[in-house]
Order: C-alpha cells, then sequence, then structure tokens
C-alpha cells in the first residue's frame, strides 16, 4: 500500500461546517491561527515521510509467512 498525495484530504471538509472555528478551537483549547496552520497542511513533512518509510517496511514483508 502506497501513500500518495491525493490521499491527503483538501479543502473544506463538510463536518467542520457544522461547528463553528472560534468555538471548536475554544472547546479544544489552541487558537484559531494553529487551527488554520493545521487546515493548510493537515499532515507535517516528517510525518509524510514516516508514512513512506513504514509503508515500504510493510511492502517488503508482505510475502512473510
Amino acid at each position: 500500500m502506497t501513500i500518495t498525495q491525493n490521499d491527503v484530504p483538501a479543502g473544506p471538509r463538510p463536518c467542520c461546517h457544522r461547528v463553528p472555528v472560534a468555538v471548536t478551537c475554544r472547546v479544544l483549547g489552541f487558537t484559531k491561527q494553529e487551527f488554520y496552520k493545521w487546515w493548510a497542511h493537515p499532515v507535517s513533512a516528517r510525518d509524510w515521510d514516516e508514512a513512506h518509510l513504514i509503508n515500504a517496511a510493510h511492502d517488503v514483508h508482505t510475502d512473510d509467512p
């Protein structure tokens, strides 16, 4: 299994329109700026690279009993 950039969700998610961003951030304890930073890049470069390494290790061992 290989993760591609297309597998990463982008743009508005329908479920997020039910609760205002300000309310969500206040309840979860972070700022709107942090939310919008995450929204623009939901997966960090490190997480992205780590996912590729995990997938490569998984692919190598798929034939193992």
